[in-house]
């Protein structure tokens, strides 16, 4: 996966720094769970291509937001 600043319009300067996913992470740890990458063969034979799905609807609020919101309340 590629993907460059001008491809998603930031400025380098304002990228996310991994000593900052790693405080994030350490922020939320005790409340979002680990979640599970799938695969789906069908998808994967519609698309010609191998496509993974990151299956946050697992967490217990069953959405994908839990670990954005949860991290911002914690600053």
């Amino acid at each position: 996966w590629f993907c460059s600043s001008r491809t998603v319009g930031l400025n380098m300067a304002a990228a996310v720094k991994l000593k900052d996913i790693n405080a994030a992470r350490e922020r939320i740890r005790d409340i979002a769970k680990l979640t599970p990458v799938l695969s789906c063969s069908e998808a994967d034979r519609i698309t010609k291509r191998k496509i993974y799905f990151k299956a946050e609807h697992l967490q217990t609020t069953g959405a994908f937001k839990i670990r954005g919101a949860l991290n911002a309340v914690s600053l």
